[in-house]
């Protein structure tokens, strides 16, 4: 038996990507040193963008 929620499981992957947003910026923002605070802040912004690009082509692959 199917629940309703089964169509919402491809899209899970959005709430961890924009929790481990939400969790390095708080990591960042209690860093002493904001210089390299804003570097790793652009690091892994550029990171968690391109694993969203993946995730959404996965997405796209799986359940189109």
């Amino acid at each position: 038996m199917a629940s309703s929620q089964d169509g919402d499981r491809p899209a899970e992957w959005r709430k961890h990507v924009r929790a481990l947003g939400i969790t390095s910026l708080a990591l960042i923002y209690w860093m002493a040193d904001k210089a390299k605070g804003h570097e790793f802040d652009l690091r892994a912004t550029q990171a968690l963008d391109e694993v969203g690009k993946v995730l959404l082509e996965m997405e796209h692959s799986m359940f189109d």
